[in-house]
């Protein structure tokens, strides 16, 4: 019996979905280190203008 392309279909869509989840959940970790990151440079050149 050849198999169902419905069936193949709802395979390939999962897979897709979840590799999108993935790379959603490694895209925000990078946002944040990226954000703290920043923050942390601000801080920095604001307290180097304050000393000015």
């Amino acid at each position: 019996m050849a198999p169902n392309p419905d069936r193949k279909r709802l395979r390939e869509l999962n897979e897709r979905h979840k590799a999108l989840r993935e790379a959603t959940a490694r895209a925000r970790d990078e946002m944040q280190q990226i954000k703290t990151e920043r923050d942390a440079l601000r801080q920095k050149l604001s307290a180097e203008t304050a000393e000015q």
